[in-house]
């Protein structure tokens, strides 16, 4: 079975970046110049992000033309209804059917950015059930609340009532074009990764048509901000940053690399960020 393109649809935090370096394993395209054109990893996604500039650029556009005036929307205020609705109807532009055409020249390709929740729609049209698969990432709304915490995005005294239905809507959005354009697809919890890493893995494999196994899926607790040590790890890494320079690189320096590995996947010794 030949292999499929890949669009990994979720909201951050809920796995996106992990499920794509799967694919980027296995060679997939992700942009002529990954070095430049995609955000690299950190200590929050040690093995990068996988989100190609000029697809976030065509969907911010597409924001835009509807418009909406912010470059994303979990940390903005929320998209509309009809800006939504907009988004689906809207007929396809050349440069966006250009980007289709120069990663089809490279095929398989995988494709991975949050706005996708709402643009998948519209990316729909120029595309082929054929060829091309989704990969509709879901997780526990509070555990992505309390990523989104960790990472400064939200405070612990935000409404998480608001915070769930802005979740809830970029979900639904996504299931929405699914549904109404009967696209191949199959849906994966976080959960599933580490719970159900072989059924997951076969899932992965035969939606798409490539060779998964178990530890493909490269699954890290340790990056976990909603458990022990994921909260653990992560108050290390805010205490660490307010360190001056010098310091912190002498403190990383007496921890055993075993240790640095496993716990800090991201850092290196003699490292100062």
């Amino acid at each position: 079975m030949a292999r499929k393109n890949v669009i990994v649809v979720g909201v951050p935090r809920s796995g996106t970046s992990m499920t794509s370096y799967i694919f980027v394993n296995k060679h997939y395209f992700v942009a002529y110049d990954p070095e430049h054109d995609t955000h690299k990893g950190d200590e929050n996604n040690p093995t990068g992000y996988w989100e190609a500039r000029p697809l976030i650029e065509a969907n911010v556009s597409l924001f835009k033309s509807v418009g909406y005036p912010h470059h994303n929307t979990w940390l903005f205020s929320p998209i509309s209804d009809d800006q939504i609705a907009r988004i689906s109807q809207t007929k396809g532009m050349d440069p966006h059917k250009e980007l289709i055409k120069s990663y089809n020249a490279n095929a398989p390709w995988i494709w991975k950015d949050p706005r996708l929740c709402y643009t998948l729609g519209y990316w729909w049209q120029f595309l082929s059930p054929a060829s091309t698969v989704v990969l509709l990432l879901t997780r526990d709304i509070d555990q992505v609340f309390q990523s989104f915490v960790r990472l400064g995005w939200r405070s612990t005294t935000d409404c998480r009532a608001e915070f769930a239905s802005r979740i809830h809507s970029h979900i639904a959005a996504a299931k929405d074009s699914i549904d109404r354009l009967h696209i191949p697809h199959i849906v994966l919890d976080y959960e599933d990764f580490k719970k159900r890493p072989e059924e997951t893995a076969r899932k992965i494999s035969e939606c798409c048509g490539v060779d998964i196994e178990r530890h493909d899926l490269k699954f890290n607790d340790i990056l976990n901000h909603s458990k022990g040590t994921g909260k653990l790890v992560a108050h290390m890494e805010k205490f660490a940053s307010i360190l001056p320079a010098r310091l912190r690189t002498f403190a990383k320096n007496l921890v055993p690399n075993s240790l640095l590995a496993k716990y800090f996947p991201g850092r290196k010794k003699g490292s100062s960020d």
